[in-house]
Order: structure tokens, then C-alpha cells, then sequence
């Protein structure tokens, strides 16, 4: 079972071929989804699947599920008896891996683009050093997925590597660091504006209202 949880506005059409051409090869393959709140953004990825499966002759009801809306601990359930959690391409699940795909060690196949949002579930698995399933392009993308559905052997070891790695992720204290050194040397750069400007700045914050002659004078004031 292929996890597709991410919410469905997230799932970018151009990317809609990669579920038929895993399903093309692997006939056991299932895709679950989970509805959107708004039925008329359901109907839209319903109709693009039809397509993209289609081209395939393909049919998307055979391979594609879709699950109602999700409490968190049902939601955390389902995840449980995933195989695989397919990473959206083009805007990474963060806070579903986090919080859920690595406690149940679910192996995560990833394609990294140019932007930070496409690129946290590469940096998870990068922290933990499971860089097989970071893929260098759709097809290589396509070709992961397949490995870890069809090879049960695979899949285990990857989930293993999982079980044995996530720790890293919960107790790495260093972008704690950086950030406290970013915000360190931050507050310690010279003010940008003059000390009278300051001040003038927070007389008129400490007053109730200005009127927009004494706004237009404080604002052009050189």
C-alpha cells in the first residue's frame, strides 16, 4: 500500500503520471489518498487521476483509494499498515513524516526540487543516512517506489535503517544552535536607524492615536 496522505491541493497535475506508471508495473499496487474538505477539489483530482490513468490504459477506481477525513489517531493507524509513503513532488511532507511516517518506520521515497519546500523529506533522510530512496529525477522516483512494493526484503531493510536512524532527528540539537547563533548576531549589528529616530519612534507608539497632520511631520521627518 502506497501512502498518499498529503493534503490533495499539493498534488501538482503535472506529477499525475506517476502513480499509472507504477501501477502499470505493479498490479498489486494501491494508492490511498485522503479527501479534501471541499468536494469540488475532490472531483478536480479525481477527474485529473481518471486521465493520467487513462493514457495508461489504466483504471484509476482499480488502484486509487480514498479515505474520509482522519482523527489523529486514525490517521496514525492507517499509516501503520503502509508500505511505502510516496512524498509528494514538489512540496514535501514535513510534519507528516515527523509525526507519523518514521514512528511506524514507513520507508519514504523522495525527489527532491530547487525549493525549500520540496526538499524536507530529503533533509530527514539525509540526517538519518538513508539516501536510497532520495531520488534523482521522476523516473528514478518511479523505479524506488517499485523496488520497495514488489521487494518485501528491501522494503524491511529500509525500515529497519528507519527504526535504527530516527533517533538522530529527535535529539539533534545543532539547528537549535544555529538558529540561537543566527539571533545572537542579529540583535548584536548596529541599529539601522538613528538613536533619535528611536526614540521619536517610541514616544509616538506610547500615544493613544496620531492625527494625520503630526503622522505626515513624524514621517517625513529627516
Amino acid at each position: 500500500m502506497f501512502w498518499c496522505c498529503q493534503s490533495l491541493f499539493k498534488y501538482l497535475p503535472q506529477h499525475d503520471d506517476i502513480f499509472p506508471q507504477i501501477a502499470q508495473r505493479l498490479d498489486k499496487g494501491r494508492f490511498v489518498f485522503i479527501r479534501h474538505d471541499s468536494e469540488v477539489v475532490n472531483q478536480i483530482f479525481y477527474t485529473r487521476l481518471e486521465l493520467a490513468f487513462q493514457k495508461y490504459n489504466l483504471s484509476h477506481e482499480k488502484y486509487c483509494i480514498f479515505l474520509p477525513r482522519l482523527k489523529a489517531r486514525m490517521f496514525a493507524g492507517v499509516t501503520a499498515l503502509a508500505d511505502v509513503f510516496l512524498d509528494n513532488i514538489g512540496w514535501s511532507g514535513n510534519n507528516t513524516i515527523m509525526e507519523s511516517t518514521l514512528y511506524n518506520n514507513v520507508p519514504i521515497v523522495t525527489w527532491p526540487g530547487t525549493l525549500m519546500r520540496s526538499r524536507h523529506a530529503k533533509a530527514i533522510l539525509d540526517v538519518m543516512g538513508i539516501v536510497e530512496t532520495i531520488a534523482s529525477s521522476k523516473a528514478d522516483y518511479i523505479e524506488i517506489a517499485i523496488r520497495l512494493g514488489e521487494d518485501s526484503a528491501y522494503r524491511r531493510s529500509i525500515s529497519e535503517k528507519v527504526n535504527h536512524s530516527k533517533h538522530k532527528l529527535y535529539n539533534d540539537l545543532t539547528p537549535v544552535r544555529a538558529l540561537e547563533d543566527f539571533l545572537n548576531q542579529v540583535v548584536r549589528q548596529p541599529k539601522s536607524l538613528p538613536d533619535w529616530q528611536h526614540s521619536e519612534a517610541r514616544v509616538r507608539l506610547n500615544k493613544p492615536q496620531l492625527n494625520e497632520s503630526e503622522f505626515n511631520q513624524w514621517k517625513f521627518n529627516d
